[in-house]
């Protein structure tokens, strides 16, 4: 028999709501149905795992899933809400782990830590000082896994369905702000996923990073406009790599000191309609830069590169391909071409 392969973290989607909802349903009559199954245990299930209910959460704002997955099989999800920190927690920006939910089966394997320690670099990214949660005083188990990673246990509220309350004991830590970066830039003014690759040991990409990297720069982009001042504008980058995106940054950070940038290839509409959404939601005008440098260019700036800081040659040259042109008809205020000389 082939060993499994390692379970895989991912950003959820709509698509997997009928499966989150089919685990949380495991899950919480495990934790909650120790006695077997009565109406109000049946009626909160039914009310908050169905798919209609995570399809709901899935496409809300300022709420982020992320999913463990081996071969097709979901495993576990956490489920992670920006919000202000609510009493006896210090005010301030926060981010709730609303839920964190691993199979039985599969407790114990580290894949409730691994879900926590993305949770939390997600709320880092989108501006929290705090990542805060509460566990049902019955939950032996969660009771004693938030304070072995690091969080205190910091006052009691109640979980109340169907008429009945449930004592929860509430955990709290402090999260670190994102350091600054050795290249001046401001990681919640200039939003790179390559910003969240880079570590002491050079940037670092796997597949999993890369998903993260992506989550983190949506949360950092939420914050960043929450907080944008008045006549701020979001201005996203367009271009394959080695285009010259960053390099207009950092020009037109130095003179707009209130400006926010998306900087990564955003090629295609799908990418840059999320973008858009969230930036019309605050109502912060957006502008696309279309770095228009021909694929030679790219290329050759590419090769020159740190060697953790290479493209794939392919993929490059697929993404140059792919490019589909930005247009005000996705929201955009204005569109600034730039071309090779200017970058």
């Amino acid at each position: 028999m082939q060993p499994a392969s390692a379970p895989v973290l991912r950003p959820a989607g709509v698509p997997d709501a009928p499966r989150l909802g089919v685990l949380a349903t495991q899950v919480f009559l495990d934790t909650y149905a120790t006695e077997g199954i009565r109406a109000a245990i049946a009626h909160e299930v039914l009310a908050l795992c169905s798919t209609d209910a995570f399809t709901a959460r899935l496409a809300a704002a300022r709420t982020h899933f992320i999913v463990a997955e081996r071969e097709g099989h979901l495993l576990g999800f956490v489920e992670l809400r920006f919000g202000d920190a609510p009493a006896p927690l210090p005010a301030g920006p926060a981010a709730e782990v609303v839920r964190l939910y691993v199979l039985a089966r599969f407790a114990g394997c580290g894949l409730g830590t691994r879900l926590l320690a993305q949770a939390e670099a997600l709320a880092a990214a989108g501006g929290a000082t705090r990542v805060w949660l509460s566990a049902w005083i019955g939950n032996a188990r969660a009771l004693a896994f938030y304070p072995r990673r690091g969080y205190d246990s910091v006052g009691t509220t109640d979980y109340a369905f169907q008429g009945e309350r449930f004592e929860n004991r509430v955990f709290a830590r402090p999260v670190a702000a994102l350091p600054p970066r050795a290249d001046g830039a401001d990681p919640l003014r200039h939003i790179n996923p390559d910003h969240f690759l880079d570590s002491p040991q050079g940037r670092l990409t796997t597949p999993e990073r890369n998903a993260l990297a992506w989550q983190q720069c949506h949360a950092a982009l939420d914050a960043a406009l929450r907080s944008a001042a008045p006549g701020a504008r979001l201005y996203l980058m367009v271009g394959a790599q080695g285009a010259g995106k960053s390099a207009w940054v950092r020009r037109r950070a130095a003179g707009e000191p209130g400006a926010i940038f998306f900087d990564a290839i955003l090629v295609q509409r799908i990418e840059r309609a999320p973008l858009l959404a969230a930036a019309a939601r605050q109502r912060v005008p957006a502008v696309a830069v279309w770095c228009r440098a021909p694929l030679a260019l790219c290329l050759a700036r590419n090769a020159a590169r740190p060697a953790d800081e290479i493209a794939d040659e392919q993929g490059l040259r697929n993404v140059f391909a792919a490019l589909q042109p930005p247009s005000l008809g996705e929201g955009f205020e204005r569109i600034v071409e730039v071309d090779a000389d200017a970058t």
